[in-house]
C-alpha cells in the first residue's frame, strides 16, 4: 500500500507539471510526512526512505526528486498543515535551496526534536530553507488565519517556487483524537483556495487525521476548493473572531525566533561536487 500510494504521486506530481491537469490530490494510505531520509546513512548506500510512525515511504519527497530528474532546475514548496511536524520532508530537503519546508504544527506535540523547533533553519548550504511555525494548543480558525496570512502564504510567494506540494493531514480539526487544536471543516477549503489563488501547481497528498467524520468533511470542503470554489465562501462559514492576542503573540515570538537563528548562523558555500542523497530513495 505504501509503494502504491508514492507511485501515484509520483504519477500525479508529473500529470499536473506537465499541465495535463491544473492540481492533484492524492487520496492514499498509509501517511508518508514522517519518513525520514537521513544523509550519513545515504552517502553509505542505506536506505534514505527510513520508516517513522505511521509512515513507511516519504511520497512527497520521492515526487519531488523524480520531477528533477527531468527539471534540475525546481524550485519546490512542501507545505505541512498536518497538526504534527513535516519531520520527514524537513530531514530529507534540511540542506537543499531550491525545496522550502514549512510546518505549521501544534507546538509540543509528536515527535519532538531539533528539527520540529522553530530555530530550525535549514543546513548550512541552505538556511531559510526550513521554516517551522508552532501553534499553541487550542487554536482554531482565527489563529491559523492570521498566521497563515501573516507568515506562511507571503514565505511561499516570495520563495516563488515552480509547483508546490501540500501535506495534507486533517488532525488539527476540532475532535481529532490525538491532537488539541479546533479548526473547522472549512477553514482547509479556504486555506487551499487561499494557495490556488497564486497560480502555480499545486499537489495534495493526504497525511494524518484521525476523526473518520470531520477528516471525511474537511477533505470533501478540500476538493470544492480545488473545484473552484472561492476562498471567500470558506471564509463566510469560517469561526472568525478578534485576534487572541495569546495566540498572535506566540506567533510572533516563534518568527522572530526564526529570524535571529538566521541572523546567528553563518551560510556555507556550496560544495562542488554535491552528493543528491536523494537518488536512494530508489
Amino acid at each position: 500500500a505504501a509503494r502504491t500510494s508514492m507511485a501515484a504521486l509520483i504519477d500525479c506530481a508529473k500529470d499536473v507539471f506537465s499541465g495535463k491537469y491544473k492540481h492533484g490530490f492524492v487520496l492514499a494510505r498509509p501517511p508518508s510526512h514522517h519518513a525520514v531520509g537521513n544523509e550519513q546513512l545515504a552517502r553509505n548506500g542505506s536506505p534514505a526512505n527510513l520508516p517513522f510512525g505511521f509512515c513507511h515511504v516519504n511520497s512527497i519527497a520521492s515526487a519531488v526528486v523524480n520531477l528533477r530528474k527531468d527539471h534540475p532546475g525546481l524550485r519546490t514548496c512542501i507545505f505541512d498543515f498536518d497538526v504534527h511536524p513535516g519531520n520527514g520532508n524537513e530531514d530529507t530537503f534540511y540542506n537543499d535551496p531550491s525545496v522550502l519546508t514549512i510546518s505549521i504544527h501544534q507546538c509540543g506535540i509528536w515527535p519532538g526534536g531539533d528539527v520540529c523547533r522553530e530555530d530550525y533553519v535549514g543546513g548550512s548550504r541552505a538556511l531559510g530553507s526550513v521554516f517551522n511555525l508552532p501553534v499553541l494548543s487550542g487554536a482554531g480558525d482565527t489563529d491559523y488565519y492570521y498566521a497563515m496570512n501573516r507568515y506562511i502564504f507571503p514565505e511561499i510567494e516570495a520563495f516563488k517556487p515552480d509547483i508546490i506540494f501540500l501535506a495534507a493531514g486533517y488532525d488539527a480539526l476540532n475532535g481529532d483524537p490525538y491532537a488539541d487544536q479546533q479548526l473547522t471543516v472549512n477553514w482547509y477549503g479556504w486555506c487551499i483556495a487561499e494557495l490556488m489563488r497564486m497560480d502555480i501547481p499545486l499537489v495534495l497528498n493526504l497525511e494524518g487525521g484521525y476523526s473518520p467524520k470531520h477528516a471525511a468533511e474537511a477533505v470533501d470542503k478540500s476538493i470544492s476548493a480545488l473545484a473552484g470554489t472561492p476562498a471567500e465562501a470558506f471564509l463566510n462559514h469560517m469561526t472568525i473572531m478578534a485576534e487572541r492576542e495569546r495566540y498572535t503573540a506566540h506567533c510572533r515570538e516563534m518568527y522572530e525566533t526564526r529570524a535571529r537563528a538566521l541572523n546567528r548562523l553563518k551560510p556555507e558555500p556550496p560544495e562542488s561536487e554535491m552528493v543528491d542523497i536523494r537518488d536512494a530513495l530508489f
